[in-house]
């Protein structure tokens, strides 16, 4: 089998110190080791290349960190955060098959699949001014799924349940459980990390009007934020679970309105159904202002206590420009707009690997 692409245009040396942070000292030779390894190009094959760049700039260390975790044989939890549309099923899809591939016992699991049932659902979510069924926090059953790791650390088999959002016209409901022997779980997310501003700031901010000037909110939506980020502090012991905590950042944040459209297209394909353009925007303005960037999201990128660890940035196409340690990420790198986009291009152009 001919050698499979090796990784994408991103720049190579706060690559090769997040390869070091996870145990490889060699990058060179672990490159030239995955590009001959047959289950890496068997599954670039299968998916028609889609998330080249991804897979090597998050899964593949990805996997050599859950890798080195299991080892410690503490059944440890890793967090992986993107907005929805960040290509977080693509890249959990290829994590589980080069798992398996390496002998790595893994679990992954999204915190969706700890919606509360259909009728509890309902009312966590009752009155939110997006219509939305489920998705926010406050919306999942936080407790059970930490008295689950503890059973699983106590050594029994790791036991979460199943949601399937079809059910109840699409509203979603619980359906079954599923059980793994596994030596390191992987939970996948949108707002995985995130943490409560607090009352006295927020009722400030709405004070001044800057929820509205600042961040886009209407009335209704400021409202709901200060219900919102009371329900995070519930959140707050699950993120001490993290071991480690990976983040899928794209240049804007706004383009998670493109890649939700264009997931839905991909749904119309398939299936025939789709959410309609009223519906899809309303989601796209629920994620955005549900839970403000600014206030949520960016922080994980400021370096303290509860920051990510890794950092990959991603273009409108889904494509890995930049990954690496929080600490290497370029100054500015983030900022709003183009001139980060081609900040971040320029550097790769010039350093990049491969």
């Amino acid at each position: 089998m001919a050698a499979c692409p090796g990784p994408g245009p991103f720049p190579a040396a706060p690559y090769h110190r997040l390869l070091a942070s996870v145990g490889v000292q060699d990058p060179s030779g672990w490159i030239a080791h995955w590009q001959r390894e047959p289950a890496l190009a068997g599954l670039l094959t299968r998916h028609h290349g889609r998330g080249t760049s991804l897979t090597w700039g998050v899964v593949l260390p990805l996997l050599e960190a859950l890798r080195r975790s299991a080892a410690a044989g503490t059944r440890p939890v890793v967090g992986l955060s993107g907005l929805p549309g960040s290509g977080k099923t693509t890249l959990t899809t290829h994590l589980i098959e080069l798992a398996d591939a390496v002998g790595l016992r893994l679990a992954v699991a999204s915190i969706d699949d700890l919606y509360f049932p259909g009728e509890e659902l309902e009312r966590s979510m009752a009155g939110n001014p997006w219509q939305a069924p489920r998705a926010l926090p406050g919306s999942h059953d936080v407790d059970l799924l930490l008295q689950q790791l503890a059973r699983w650390r106590s050594g029994a088999p790791l036991r979460l349940p199943r949601f399937d959002k079809s059910l109840r016209e699409a509203r979603g409901d619980r359906t079954g459980w599923w059980q793994r022997e596994a030596d390191v779980l992987l939970l996948e997310g949108w707002f995985l990390g995130c943490r409560p501003r607090g009352d006295t700031e927020l009722q400030e901010l709405l004070r001044v009007g800057s929820l509205s000037s600042e961040h886009g909110l209407d009335a209704p939506e400021s409202a709901w934020l200060l219900r919102t980020d009371r329900k995070l502090t519930d959140y707050l012991p699950l993120w001490q679970e993290f071991e480690s905590l990976w983040l899928l950042r794209p240049l804007r944040p706004a383009l998670t309105r493109r890649w939700k459209a264009q997931q839905e297209a991909g749904m119309r394909r398939a299936t025939g159904r789709c959410l309609s353009g009223e519906d899809r925007e309303r989601f796209v303005r629920m994620i955005l202002n549900g839970l403000p960037d600014a206030l949520y999201h960016r922080p994980l990128l400021d370096d303290g206590a509860s920051s990510a660890d890794a950092v990959a940035i991603l273009s409108g196409r889904r494509r890995c420009l930049w990954s690496g340690l929080l600490a290497d990420l370029p100054d500015g790198g983030l900022a709003a707009g183009e001139p980060a986009a081609a900040q971040l291009s320029s550097s790769a152009d010039s350093s990049s690997i491969g």
